[in-house]
Parts: structure tokens; C-alpha cells; sequence
């Protein structure tokens, strides 16, 4: 999304080259290698914890090492004289301690802190342009689009340039086609299978590009004003 930045030596006394990411895609471990490791907590120095991509400069990357004076939570002595400087090890097993972090930045104006918060932006300017799925006007990719198509759940004529979409809409409506729905008898004594329903998934259309929405969030299921509806089936 944004390449590396440089300058990342003044870091690197304290903490590893595998604890802290030093790019806004760069992965830390976060697994415990046992199988419970998906019941722990993340790694405090996971990117989605020190980057910020809403405001960058609020990224705690950047407050930490910055100076208190200068609006940062730096409040121990300059990163530049400490000495014997050990690798910091990241105890999981309790929650993290309060501590004193050296001052690495003494204000804003410093060149490794200045070529940090420009790789941020170009980072938040990149996710403002592709966006989040949960973010307004985000848009799925032209393979969602195709296998929405192919399962019947947008129709054919949807033109991702030109219609909007709920891609929460799409997805329920998608895991809805799985849903069983037992056939019932005609007058005529012959089975049928219910309204909006098939043997394939791609008989069954739903319009989710005719959205509503309430206070900004899609309605949920066959409410009174549903946010998607049938237009076609074939029984």
C-alpha cells in the first residue's frame, strides 16, 4: 500500500525487527503456538493497534516515541542516551504495564518523524481511494461482482461503474438462497416450491442495489421496509 520508510534503527535497539511492523501491511506474530491461541489477546504492536489511518498522526507509532512536551506520551530520557539498550519482550501473559518510553522524537519537525507520517498519509490517502468494505462508497471488486451474478443474487444487467450496492445486502441475500424452504401442495395436489425459492441458486434474483437504509444502516431481513427484495424466481 505504501512503502518503507527509512530511519528505523532508532527503533530497532528496543525492539526486534519482527515486533514492531514497519510498514501499514507488515504482519507481527500474533499466535501463542499452542491450539488456544485464538482465545488470547493480539500482539500489542499488531498494525491495526499503532497505525492510524484516520488521523494519522494520531498513530500511537508516532505518539509514542514522541516527546510529552511536544504533544507526545514520551516522557523518559532521550532515546540518544540510554545505554546498554535491551530488547523490550512482550509479555502476553499479563496485561501491559505502564512504563516510561524514552524520547525518540523531540517534536514534529524531526526527519525520520516526518518521513513516517508521509508514509501514513500516502497510506490513508490509498484507503480513502480503494476503501474499506465498511467504509461509505466502498465497492467490491469486479470477482465478487461475477459470483453474485453467477449465483443469481445480482442480475445480470449490474454495472459496478454505474449501480450502487449493499454488499451486506448481497451477502445476505446470497446466504439466504441456502436456507430450506420445504415444498407445499397446490390446489391441484402438486408439490411446489415456495415464492423466492430453488433447486438452483441461480434462479433466484434479489435486487440489492434498490437499498434502504435507516439511519445509515441496512435494514435486516423481511422487515416492514425491506432492504432487498425478490424480483424473480422460477418454481
Amino acid at each position: 500500500m505504501a512503502g518503507r520508510w527509512r530511519g528505523t534503527g532508532r527503533c530497532g535497539a528496543c525492539h526486534p525487527s519482527q515486533q514492531l511492523p514497519y510498514h501499514v501491511t507488515a504482519q507481527v506474530r500474533t499466535d501463542h503456538g499452542d491450539m488456544l491461541s485464538w482465545t488470547r489477546p493480539l500482539s500489542r504492536y499488531s498494525r491495526h493497534r499503532v497505525f492510524n489511518l484516520t488521523r494519522p498522526e494520531k498513530s500511537l507509532f508516532l505518539m509514542a516515541a514522541l516527546s510529552r512536551r511536544a504533544g507526545g506520551y514520551a516522557d523518559g530520557q532521550p532515546a540518544s542516551g540510554v545505554k546498554d539498550a535491551k530488547p523490550v519482550a512482550e509479555d502476553r501473559s499479563r496485561p501491559p504495564q505502564a512504563i516510561q518510553h524514552p524520547i525518540v522524537f523531540n517534536d514534529a519537525s524531526d526527519p525520520d518523524y516526518q518521513l513516517i507520517l508521509t508514509h501514513l498519509n500516502a497510506a490513508r490517502a490509498r484507503l480513502d481511494k480503494i476503501k474499506r468494505f465498511d467504509m461509505p462508497g466502498f465497492k467490491p471488486n469486479e470477482h465478487y461482482v461475477r459470483e453474485m451474478k453467477r449465483y443469481g443474487v445480482l442480475p445480470e444487467s449490474f454495472d459496478l461503474t454505474t449501480d450502487p450496492i449493499d454488499v451486506y445486502a448481497a451477502d445476505r441475500a446470497y446466504w439466504q438462497t441456502f436456507w430450506h424452504r420445504p415444498p407445499r401442495a397446490d390446489l391441484s395436489g402438486r408439490y411446489r416450491l415456495p415464492v423466492g425459492h430453488s433447486n438452483h441458486r441461480s434462479d433466484v434474483r434479489v435486487n440489492v442495489h434498490a437499498t434502504e437504509r435507516n439511519g445509515g444502516l441496512a435494514q435486516p431481513g423481511f422487515a416492514a421496509r425491506p432492504c432487498w427484495q425478490l424480483i424473480s424466481s422460477r418454481v
